[in-house]
C-alpha cells in the first residue's frame, strides 16, 4: 500500500495539505504552507509545482521573495540559487530542504512533515530577516 495513504481509510493521511488549484498556484507562482516544522513555499516551476523550506538555510530570507530562474529559486538576501527539484546550490554545495507534493483533482498538495532529500530546516530565530 502506498505508504502516503491511511491504512484504514485508503485516503490521504493527515500530514498532507492543500496549497491551492493548479490555476491558482500558476498565477501566484508561489505560495507558503505553514508546516508543523516550519514554513514550506511551493513554487509553479516549468508546468508543476515544487516545494522547499520558505526559510533559506545561509541567512533566513524568505525564498517565497525570491524568484525562479532557470530552474533555481533564488535567495533575495544573498542570491544564493537552489535548484527547484533537489534543493542543491552548487555553488555553495550546500541543499535546501525539499518537499514532495501532489496534484489530485487540479488541487497542489504538500506534505510539509519531513523533507524528502534529507536536508535539515534551518534554524528559524523567529525574527525573519529582510
Amino acid at each position: 500500500m502506498d505508504e502516503r495513504l491511511d491504512r484504514t481509510t485508503g485516503e490521504l493521511d493527515a500530514r498532507w495539505v492543500a496549497v491551492a488549484g493548479t490555476k491558482e498556484l500558476r498565477r501566484a507562482r508561489c505560495k507558503v504552507v505553514n508546516g508543523p516544522i516550519g514554513d514550506v513555499a511551493v513554487f509553479w516551476n516549468d508546468g508543476e509545482p515544487r516545494a522547499m523550506a520558505n526559510i533559506c538555510i545561509h541567512r533566513e530570507r524568505e525564498l517565497s521573495r525570491g524568484t525562479i530562474f532557470n530552474g533555481r529559486v533564488i535567495c533575495p538576501g544573498h542570491q544564493w540559487a537552489f535548484d527547484v527539484a533537489t534543493g542543491f546550490c552548487a555553488e555553495r554545495d550546500r541543499t535546501q530542504p525539499i518537499f514532495e507534493v501532489l496534484v489530485i483533482d487540479d488541487v497542489v498538495l504538500v506534505d510539509p512533515s519531513t523533507p524528502v532529500n534529507g536536508a535539515e530546516m534551518p534554524t528559524h530565530r523567529g525574527d525573519v530577516a529582510t
